[in-house]
């Protein structure tokens, strides 16, 4: 079991695997776009992550300004490390558009009538 910092005590991080692999997190809420938040102290300096980022970064390294890491799988809660790969953000919206995702996360055409 991992523990994230949650200002200044510790919870577990857990998660549940799913039939695509994804690793996704049932020990921290999500937020309405289904991204987990966490809160980290860096140089004594208290910063809000989303904690596929913070994942991504504890084993790549900082993400360069610019960039984001995006999900193969299409899970905003999933912290799997093979499904995160860094990208721009012009790669991430040509993932998404390929898929035929749109910003609420349907993937259906929106009927007018």
């Amino acid at each position: 079991m991992a523990y994230v910092k949650k200002g200044y005590a510790s919870k577990p991080l857990e998660w549940v695997t799913n039939e695509k692999g994804c690793h996704l997190v049932t020990s921290h809420r999500k937020d309405k776009q289904g991204y987990i938040k966490i809160t980290r102290s860096v140089h004594n300096v208290r910063q809000h992550w989303q904690l596929h980022r913070y994942v991504y970064t504890q084993k790549h390294g900082e993400i360069p300004k610019g960039l984001v890491i995006m999900h193969s799988c299409d899970e905003p809660s999933c912290i799997n490390l093979d499904h995160l790969s860094m990208g721009t953000v012009a790669e991430n919206v040509a993932d998404r558009d390929r898929k035929g995702r749109r910003r609420n996360g349907s993937n259906k055409e929106k009927k007018h009538m």
